[in-house]
């Protein structure tokens, strides 16, 4: 009885560490490339002044209707803009200039809108006769168990997913006019805004 026990305890002990190492934290948005996962910022040196800095996004389940698809799309493209901006802003003051200016801004969504089907619900069994080619047999039918349907067993599902990316080419300025961007103000901007931003788990 006293063995029975403990083999139940370490059995519940073990289920509850397995449960705990399921779980996955979200994940952080601010991050360089490739740091945790196949997203967050990157950027190059195109001159002693310029810039070419990237945020890409990881790729994310979106709506399978196309009006709530491309609203989704848009808030995604504009808060990768938002980080790659905030990414620039921190490396012009790494590079020891007040501030920046975004010279250009590209943004691009890859969306994969696909549908599957599969069988919904598992065949009730029959048994009894069924019809099908059997040339070896006198009779064209058997006796046995067969399975059947009460309708059609599969259905279809669609489903979509988005991958954002930006990019941008900044040029960094000594100070700021009404062309740029205060580089130490666009940080703690962005800081405010997107301090706890994150990704769901990665499925």
């Amino acid at each position: 009885m006293v063995m029975t026990v403990r083999v139940l305890c370490a059995a519940l002990l073990l289920g509850l560490a397995g449960c705990s190492n399921s779980y996955s934290p979200p994940r952080p948005a601010m991050v360089s490339l490739g740091s945790v996962g196949d997203y967050g910022y990157s950027d190059m040196r195109l001159s002693d002044n310029r810039y070419e800095v990237r945020y890409v996004e990881p790729r994310l389940r979106v709506s399978t209707n196309r009006s709530d698809r491309e609203i989704a799309i848009e808030a995604a493209k504009q808060r990768s803009y938002d980080l790659a901006l905030w990414h620039a802003a921190r490396l012009a003051v790494e590079k020891d200039y007040a501030a920046l200016k975004v010279e250009q801004d590209h943004r691009d969504a890859d969306v994969d809108v696909t549908t599957r089907s599969y069988r919904s619900y598992p065949p009730l069994m029959g048994y009894g006769w069924y019809g099908y080619p059997r040339p070896w047999f006198p009779y064209q039918y058997g006796y046995g168990a067969y399975p059947w349907y009460m309708d059609d067993p599969y259905v279809s599902r669609p489903s979509a997913s988005a991958r954002v990316s930006v990019r941008l080419i900044v040029k960094f300025e000594d100070k700021a006019d009404a062309n740029s961007l205060d580089a130490a103000a666009t940080i703690e901007q962005m800081r405010k805004r997107y301090a706890g931003a994150s990704f769901p788990p990665k499925s």
